[in-house]
Formats: C-alpha cells, sequence, structure tokens
C-alpha cells in the first residue's frame, strides 16, 4: 500500500474513534448487563483477602494486601514463637465476610452455559470467598463512549462508567481507606446515590456472544488515558 494511502487509513481510523456518540437505549442496557456481571465476579468495593485468621503456615492460600489492611488499622499481626498471625480488628470485622459469593456463582453458572459446558459444576463451597467489603458496585450511567474498533469475531468498545455504590458501610467515607475507596468516598447529599468518578471500562466482544473486560487497552482518543 503507498505511504499516502496508509496515512489515510490511520487518520481515517482514528478519527472515527475519537468520536464519542450518545449511547442509544439498547447500548445503556447492554453495558449495564456487562459492568454488573464484571462487578458481580470481582467488585470494586471489595478486597479479597483471607479467610481470617491466617496464619503464616497457611501462606501458600497467599494475602498479597494484608500489609495494606494492616496498615489501614483493618487487621493485627502479632507473632507467637516465630510464627505471624494476622487477625481482624474490630474495624475489620466490620466489613468482613466469608459466605457463599451468590453474585459471582451466577456468573460463572451463566459462563459454563454459554461455553456448553458438561464438566460436573463446582461445589458450593467453591464459592465461599473471605472479602473485606465497602458496599456492592452496580452500574449507574455512561458520561462518554468510543465507537467499536474491530470485526465480528472480536470487537473492542470503550466507555467512561460511572459506578453507584449500594448496601454502603460508613466506612466506605472515612479518610483512614481512602486507598481502598479513591474514586468512590464522597459522601452523596441527602438521599442521593453514592456515585464514583467516571472511569473507563473497555469491553472484548467476541463472535460467539462471550464479554471479557480488557482495562489494559486503550484506543482512539482515550490511548493515553489510564
Amino acid at each position: 500500500m503507498p505511504n499516502f494511502l496508509r496515512l489515510l487509513v490511520i487518520f481515517t481510523w482514528v478519527t472515527l474513534c475519537a468520536c464519542t456518540p450518545k449511547p442509544s437505549a439498547e447500548t445503556i442496557e447492554r453495558v449495564r448487563a456487562d459492568a454488573n456481571r464484571v462487578f458481580d465476579e470481582f467488585d470494586p468495593m471489595c478486597i479479597y483477602q483471607g479467610p481470617f485468621p491466617w496464619r503464616q503456615r497457611d501462606q501458600f492460600i497467599g494475602c498479597d494486601r494484608c500489609d495494606e489492611l494492616v496498615r489501614a488499622g483493618l487487621v493485627t499481626k502479632r507473632v507467637v514463637e516465630g510464627e505471624s498471625t494476622l487477625e481482624l480488628t474490630a474495624e475489620g470485622k466490620a466489613l468482613y465476610r466469608n459466605d457463599v459469593d451468590v453474585a459471582y456463582k451466577t456468573v460463572v453458572e451463566e459462563r459454563r452455559r454459554q461455553l456448553g459446558s458438561t464438566d460436573a459444576p463446582p461445589p458450593e463451597k467453591a464459592f465461599k470467598r473471605p472479602r473485606l467489603c465497602f458496599g456492592k458496585t452496580r452500574f449507574h450511567s455512561i458520561t462518554e463512549m468510543l465507537a467499536p474498533m474491530g470485526d465480528g469475531s472480536e470487537k473492542f468498545q470503550s466507555f467512561k462508567i460511572v459506578r453507584e455504590v449500594t448496601d454502603v458501610k460508613p466506612q466506605l467515607y472515612d479518610a483512614a481507606y481512602a486507598e481502598f475507596t479513591a474514586g468512590c468516598n464522597r459522601r452523596p447529599e441527602g438521599s442521593k446515590p453514592a456515585l464514583c468518578d467516571a472511569a473507563i471500562y473497555n469491553f472484548v466482544y467476541y463472535g460467539d456472544g462471550l464479554v471479557e473486560l480488557r482495562n489494559d487497552v486503550r484506543y482512539g482518543a482515550w490511548v493515553n488515558e489510564p
């Protein structure tokens, strides 16, 4: 392809991807379902660590964010006879749960159906997830969107999404926990919903109907945005 044609193609692609069309009602409902599915799998308002008490002998389980939890006063560390034990403080217990995550289980079951899996389903206990949660994240609105990029077998599309936090714990607004709740910790006025700052969510839509979040991808006008 001659250089001038190659430049024209690149210019046209960048121009198309830089536009921010207004989402239709159908698009909003589709993105609502996709975003809520992502939040059900890994909620940004939850820290998935534990179970507690966590002992050094259980280190195969992993507790990679426990240092953060100790600094925030949600977990305390004791060393007895050279072995570390991490336990929840009163503040940590107020946020902690270790029950079956029903929303996550639903996501896994839906994915199994989409893939046509014939394997035996995971046992109930596989969906028991220790976590400390400041609330539950839900889709609220789209502020901007880019035109899709790609073909029928694999299409990318980015949206700037405002999240809403429901089932809010009072600790959401405590500055001591800002590293876990940044962007979502502004106390709303009156009965208004607890909203987070808009953030980019990039979805990949595959030809077989599967949808995946790929937040490591940026394109078009948002190519240099975090």
